[in-house]
């Protein structure tokens, strides 16, 4: 009857145990996501949350001022972030209140379109990612969504050979499948040898299917990738990182001339953010050579916040960690390096 901030709703909790399924010790964290029906928006207006809490072993919700909520909110809006009706799903950053962060803050989202003008030409998807002021409204909506996140183990990957898939689909009110003209939205990491455009790496992919949740198997069927290169060019010159959004078929083959391919890169330079107050949101992925974790000591690929007053490495404050370890937890070694994209609130 508690949501995690404050108010009456639903909790989804995934948490992170022991081989025997015991709760973590008290110096561990319980990270959990939860879904909140709320009269107010992230910002503002009605809707839905998607919430992802960092909190202690017992559970408790952060109480302290530091405290963050990081959300993941999806909104029914008849105003796309460019123009043109759409979904919005959004990505904020509130204190552990769940108040709006200072104007002189941002609301990261990102956005997936159904639109009749793909980004280039053409019918397609777009899948955007805008960044609006902290005060910015959130269009309002009339009828009600359910956001689930699900994992599926199967022997086909979503879109060859086998692999896990993660979900996060949306449905109606009452939980049923969307409309024959609606979509489920999946996402999905997949570890393969080929990356989207060429050598090894690792593949996050964005899928969107028909409303009975089969993979597309039609020519009109697109897989939308989110992908990180390691690279010795970077997107406009130098050396540097990219991350990669790319439409891809249906059979996951490269679009043909007609089709285009859609980036978003973060170039991290030597003055990249690793001391002074302020947020961290980062994804890290090690080594050097950017191949897949194929050994069999394993490892673990992590999204992670940090609030605190010093560097993400020391320091007071709360930690939403998602590292990159081997199987026995021991930090790697000195020949790998991390790869972050993060963001800063100050």
């Amino acid at each position: 009857s508690s949501a995690p901030s404050s108010g009456s709703g639903l909790r989804l909790g995934l948490s992170v145990t022991s081989a025997v399924g015991s709760a973590l010790s008290s110096s561990g964290f319980m990270i959990s996501t939860f879904l909140i029906v709320t009269s107010s928006a992230p910002s503002s207006g009605s809707g839905l949350r998607l919430g992802l809490i960092v909190t202690s072993a017992t559970g408790s919700a952060p109480s302290t001022s530091s405290g963050f909520i990081i959300s993941i909110f999806l909104i029914v809006t008849s105003s796309a972030p460019s123009s043109g009706s759409g979904l919005r799903l959004g990505l904020s950053v509130t204190s552990a209140v769940g108040s709006a962060v200072s104007s002189s803050g941002f609301t990261i989202s990102t956005f997936l379109i159904v639109t009749s003008s793909a980004p280039s030409s053409g019918s397609g998807l777009r899948l955007g990612l805008i960044v609006t002021s902290a005060t910015g409204s959130a269009p309002s909506t009339s009828s009600g969504f359910i956001i689930s996140i699900f994992l599926i183990v199967t022997s086909s990957a979503p879109s060859s050979g086998s692999g896990l898939r993660l979900g996060l689909s949306v449905t109606s009110a009452v939980g049923s499948a969307v409309s024959s003209s609606g979509f489920t939205i999946s996402t999905f990491l997949i570890v393969t040898s080929s990356a989207p455009s060429s050598g090894s790496g690792l593949r996050l992919g964005l899928i969107v299917t028909s409303a009975t949740g089969s993979a597309p198997s039609t020519s009109s069927g697109f897989i939308i990738s989110i992908f990180l290169i390691v690279t010795s060019s970077a997107p406009s010159s130098g050396s540097g990182l990219r991350l990669g959004l790319s439409v891809t078929s249906a059979v996951g083959s490269a679009l043909s001339s007609s089709g285009f391919m859609i980036s978003t890169f973060l170039i991290v330079t030597s003055s990249a953010p690793s001391s002074g107050s302020g947020l961290r949101l980062g994804l890290i992925v090690t080594s050097a050579t950017g191949s897949a974790p194929s050994t069999s000591s394993g490892f673990i690929i992590s999204i992670f916040l940090i609030v605190t007053s010093s560097a993400p490495s020391s320091g007071s404050g709360l930690r939403l960690g998602l590292s990159v370890t081997s199987a026995v937890g021991s930090a790697l070694s000195s020949s790998g390096f991390m790869i972050s994209t993060f963001l800063i609130v100050t």
